[in-house]
């Protein structure tokens, strides 16, 4: 998919793919989770803010969430919410990206993310058809 998410969700659909599979790292999951449809790192930076609100919703203590807001990257981030144990954090991330790739679609096809760590191990997986939405 590469940093246009946006363009290459909407070319599956154009083509009448059955399903779109989105597969990688947090920082460009969490951009376009976030509705970024360009995620180059010159086309901006990962909200910590939204982030920190994902947390929220998973009952994050209030020490993480600042954690969060103070972080560098999303790397940062995921290491936080691993060392404070964050349970639903990741399936947060999944989640939104789908909307956001099915929005993108104009709900014309089904999706699948994945995230994955630094060592190739899956921390999340979503799948959502188009009447999810």
């Amino acid at each position: 998919m590469g940093d246009f998410s946006g363009y290459t969700i909407k070319q599956c659909a154009r083509k009448e793919l059955k399903k779109a599979y989105v597969a990688g790292f947090i920082g460009k999951l969490a951009k376009m989770a976030a509705g970024v449809k360009q995620t180059h790192v010159k086309g901006g930076k990962v909200d910590m803010k939204f982030l920190s609100e994902l947390a929220k919703r998973c009952d994050a203590k209030t020490e993480t969430i600042e954690r969060i807001l103070r972080a560098n990257t999303a790397r940062n981030v995921q290491e936080i919410i691993m060392e404070d144990k964050v349970d639903g954090f990741f399936d947060q991330i999944t989640n939104e990206t789908c909307k956001q790739m099915i929005q993108h679609s104009e709900g014309k096809i089904p999706v699948e993310v994945i995230l994955f760590d630094f060592d190739g191990k899956v921390l999340s997986r979503t799948k959502m058809d188009t009447e999810t939405l």
